[in-house]
């Protein structure tokens, strides 16, 4: 069976090493930082004001790897007003970092 050839949008690569600075994003929150903090966004909606991302973490006590989907939502001032994981594993992953 052949693979298929995923464009860039499809590519889930990268692996965080430093999930605790998700926790610094939070409510009111300029753009700017989210961007220092966390890099740019695999895309953003202008329409809706987010910003979405794939990260890979890796798994707690293991070898393995876990691609987490991450989104944050803007007001009308570019500040956070929410962010979100799509799967909890993800979160607990970010609060359980040291």
């Amino acid at each position: 069976m052949e693979l298929p050839d995923y464009d860039e949008p499809f590519q889930r690569d990268g692996v965080m090493s430093q999930p605790q600075r998700f926790r610094q994003i939070v409510p009111g929150l300029p753009a700017a930082e989210v961007v220092r903090l966390i890099g740019r966004p695999l895309e953003s909606g202008p329409a809706d004001g987010a910003w979405n991302y794939n990260f890979t973490f890796r798994l707690p006590r293991s070898q393995n790897y876990m691609v987490c989907q991450y989104k944050v939502v803007f007001d009308a001032e570019q500040r956070v007003e929410e962010a979100a994981w799509r799967r909890h594993q993800c979160l607990d992953i970010v609060n359980g970092a040291q």
